[in-house]
């Protein structure tokens, strides 16, 4: 599986290529289709939110380590097995929660139109509107 970082080096080549593809298909087809501005602000945003993505993250961890270093109530041992099956329990846990929360608001949303559309003269609130002809 391919990093973040190795999925950008791998792609930048292939949309460079597929930018010079289009420009020669569109002079080969006699069309001006090619807008060289537009192209190099594409690049140019791709180029500053990877910049901003990265220093987003060096902050992030940054900062995690300040408030761990100044605010930390207990360290426990990194070397002791009880430290890691709780840390893998509680992320479990986390994880059924988020779950669990997610699946009783979809249950209530649809409880809650079913019983609206019963109970009314007028299309719910919530039934999907329909597709534009």
């Amino acid at each position: 599986m391919l990093t973040g970082a190795q999925v950008i080096v791998v792609a930048t080549p292939v949309f460079l290529l597929s930018i010079a593809a289009e420009y020669a298909i569109g002079r080969w087809r006699s069309r001006d289709t090619y807008r060289w501005a537009d192209a190099m602000a594409s690049v140019g945003l791709g180029i500053v939110s990877q910049l901003v993505s990265a220093g987003t993250r060096l902050f992030g961890i940054g900062f995690y380590a300040l408030v761990f270093e100044h605010l930390a109530l207990q360290r426990l041992p990194s070397d002791a097995w009880w430290v890691w099956v709780g840390a893998l329990i509680g992320y479990d846990l986390y994880y059924w929660t988020t779950a669990l929360a997610t699946a009783w608001r979809w249950a209530g949303r649809r409880m809650r139109c079913t019983t609206r559309a019963r109970t009314s003269t007028w299309p719910p609130r919530c039934a999907r509107p329909a597709p534009a002809s």
